[in-house]
């Protein structure tokens, strides 16, 4: 079971870094990405946080985390021969994409109302070295 990421006396291993690239994407200005970019929503911000919580085992690697031109953001691993990317769409709207180097597993898909595929990624990614 995961601890609180909030527990500021054994926080998740993912959550302090997590918690610092979540708080450099919400101070982007509008406009951030010389395109007009709109800056990120804090609702996006407090979904996926929400999400990992829910989701990442403590010790998972923490995800990278990329804003999106649209105003939103999206969760990245690219490692332990695993691509993860998590987008949220609208704060209740979410896209995965998974591929698995090793074993050619891929899919992409609406996890907005079923995180069954999203658990499993995760759990791939957690326990591989």
């Amino acid at each position: 079971m995961s601890q609180p990421v909030t527990d500021s006396a054994n926080p998740a291993a993912w959550a302090p870094a997590t918690v610092q690239s979540l708080g450099r994407v919400l101070e982007l200005p509008p406009g951030w990405d010389s395109y007009g970019a709109p800056a990120i929503q804090p609702a996006f911000a407090a979904r996926a946080l929400d999400l990992m919580v829910a989701v990442l085992p403590d010790d998972a690697p923490a995800p990278a985390v990329v804003p999106t031109s649209r105003g939103g953001l999206q969760l990245e691993w690219h490692t332990r021969g695993i691509d993860l990317e998590i987008e949220f769409e609208t704060p209740h709207r979410l896209r995965g994409y998974f591929h698995d180097h090793q074993t050619h597993t891929s899919w992409e898909k609406d996890l907005s109302a079923d995180h069954s595929a999203l658990l499993e990624a995760i759990a791939i990614l957690s326990q591989r070295s």
